[in-house]
C-alpha cells in the first residue's frame, strides 16, 4: 500500500540522488538503483541510472536504460536530451541531433539541451545551426543581452556589428566565458588566430567543460599549425562527449 510517507520517502530519494549526479556519479547510480530495487519501472529513477551511466563513460549501457523510455514517455524532453547526448557520445550524430532536436521542441526552456545541440551542430560542421541554437541557449542563460544580440548578428554575418556588443560585455565582466568564446570567434573569422588562441586558452581555463570553446580552441591549433596541440584538444574532446552534461 502506497501512502503519503512512502511517497515523500521516494521522492526525498530521488532528490539526493540527482543531487550527486554531478558530483559523483557512481553513488548516484548506486542510489537510482536501490530505488529501482524497490520500484522497477520509476521513470524518475531510470533516468538517474542512465545518466549516472553516461557520466560514468558508459553510453552504450545508459542507452539501454533510457531507450524504453522513450516509448514510455514520448513526449518528456529531459528523456529526448539524455538520448541525445548518448547518441552523440557514441557518435551516432544524425540520431543525438534528431533527439536534442525534439528535446529544444518540446521543452524550448530546457538551457542544456539547446547547448548539447549546438556542441553537437558544431561537432556535424554546421556553424550557421550551432550558432543558432547558441543563441537560443544565450538568451535562457545569459545576464547580458548585448551577447544574444551579438549571436545573432553573428549568425547573420555581421561581425562589425557583433564585435562591439561583445567587447562591451568584457568591458564589464572580463571572465565572462561566452563573452570570451565569442570574442575569439569573431578574431578566427576574421584570420586573427593568435587573437583568438589567446582568448581562448583563459575561456577554458575558467570553463574547462566548456565543449565548444574547446572545439574552437582546437580548429585554431590546427589553422596555426600547432598539430600537437590541436591533437591533445581533440582527445581531451572526445573525454568530455562521455561526461558531458
Amino acid at each position: 500500500m502506497t501512502t503519503a510517507a512512502s511517497i515523500q520517502d521516494l521522492r526525498s530519494a530521488l532528490e539526493q540522488a540527482g543531487r550527486l549526479l554531478q558530483s559523483s556519479p557512481a553513488d548516484a547510480l548506486q542510489r537510482a538503483r536501490a530505488i529501482l530495487s524497490e520500484h522497477p519501472d520509476h521513470a524518475a529513477a531510470l533516468q538517474l541510472e542512465g545518466s549516472a551511466l553516461r557520466l560514468l563513460g558508459q553510453p552504450g549501457d545508459a542507452l539501454k536504460v533510457l531507450a524504453p523510455l522513450e516509448k514510455t514517455l514520448p513526449d518528456n524532453a529531459s528523456v529526448q536530451h539524455q538520448l541525445g547526448l548518448c547518441q552523440g557520445a557514441l557518435g551516432h550524430d544524425t540520431e543525438a541531433e534528431r533527439h536534442l532536436r525534439k528535446a529544444v521542441k518540446l521543452d524550448p526552456s530546457l538551457n542544456p539541451a539547446w547547448l548539447a545541440l549546438s556542441n553537437q551542430l558544431e561537432t556535424q560542421g554546421d556553424s550557421a545551426g550551432s550558432q543558432a541554437a547558441l543563441e537560443r541557449y544565450l538568451q535562457g542563460s545569459t545576464s547580458h543581452p548585448e551577447l544574444v544580440e551579438a549571436a545573432h548578428h553573428l549568425q547573420k554575418g555581421r561581425i562589425a556589428r557583433a564585435e562591439p556588443l561583445v567587447r562591451e560585455v568584457l568591458k564589464r565582466a572580463p571572465n565572462d566565458v561566452s563573452a570570451l568564446r565569442m570574442l575569439a570567434e569573431i578574431a578566427t573569422r576574421i584570420g586573427r588566430f593568435e587573437d583568438a588562441r589567446n582568448l581562448l586558452g583563459p575561456c577554458l581555463e575558467l570553463a574547462p567543460d566548456f565543449t565548444l570553446a574547446r572545439q574552437n580552441y582546437a580548429n585554431v591549433l590546427r589553422r596555426l599549425q600547432h598539430l600537437p596541440e590541436a591533437l591533445e584538444q581533440t582527445e581531451i574532446l572526445l573525454s568530455l562527449s562521455l561526461i558531458h552534461i
